[in-house]
């Protein structure tokens, strides 16, 4: 029974007690009923004491403790009762999708801080970096390298440690031009058997191709037999000599820098 249901109980008894017209059944009735509220008092008190102190034993492994969860604003239905708790939730949602969980150099050098063995963050490091979109997913990455009994051991100060909001910025992946695709395929030899194949992971990287431009001028001739001289058509400028004005800029660009 919840401490409510307790309290609703006492209080009909209390009731029931007074009702009774023998005074001396109705004494005893009192005593007792001043026993049992006084043994349920101080159980309330030894529960909020023992809760305490797991907190206190939680903060000082470098977990959290119970969380203080204040009762919401409902209505008798059961749903949100105003305009903004709607939006709030709705924001809450939101909040949560942002989430994501990674092992980076800062979150280890807070592990270390926190006196993890050096075993321990040594395979940690594997992770280099690496983003989980949810906490089941990164719970069952860690399990894969540090085993269960050290996961179910060490788990809340590593999600503690772990979780970070993701930026709200708008992809810019779909404003670039692909100019081509190529498929990088796994060396199948070296998989074991129970391996499955989970499609492809896309990745886009930007490069710049610099194509040749060598031109072959056809300058036009005349000749006059008269005055024994030739006429050659004229260069465009800047492609005076064997090279031409684009390798000539990057040329001095290159020796500036």
């Amino acid at each position: 029974m919840t401490q409510k249901e307790i309290t609703k109980v006492l209080e009909d008894i209390q009731n029931k007690i007074k009702k009774t017209g023998d005074e001396k059944s109705k004494e005893i009735l009192l005593v007792l009923y001043n026993l049992i509220e006084a043994i349920f008092s101080n159980n309330t008190k030894l529960q909020k004491e023992n809760q305490t102190l797991k907190d206190e034993i939680n903060n000082l492994k470098g977990e959290q403790g119970k969380p203080t969860i204040k009762p919401g604003r409902r209505e008798k239905d059961g749903n949100i009762s105003s305009e903004n708790e709607r939006k709030a939730a709705e924001t809450s949602d939101d909040e949560s999708k942002r989430e994501a969980f990674k092992l980076g150099k800062s979150s280890l050098e807070k592990l270390k801080e926190n006196r993890l063995s050096g075993e321990m963050l040594e395979k940690l490091k594997s992770f280099n970096g690496q983003e989980y979109a949810n906490k089941d997913e990164f719970e069952n990455a860690v399990t894969s390298v540090i085993g269960s009994d050290s996961t179910n051991q060490y788990i809340q100060i590593l999600v503690k440690y772990a979780k970070y909001k993701k930026r709200k910025r708008s992809p810019k992946i779909s404003e670039i031009h692909i100019d081509r695709e190529k498929k990088c395929f796994v060396d199948t030899d070296q998989l074991p058997d129970d391996a499955v194949n989970k499609g492809f992971s896309k990745k886009v990287v930007q490069d710049i191709i610099i194509k040749t431009d060598n031109i072959k001028f056809m300058r036009e001739v005349y000749y006059s037999a008269s005055m024994n001289k030739t006429w050659l058509g004229e260069f465009p400028i800047g492609y005076e000599g064997d090279y031409g004005p684009n390798i000539k800029s990057h040329i001095v660009s290159m020796i500036v820098c």
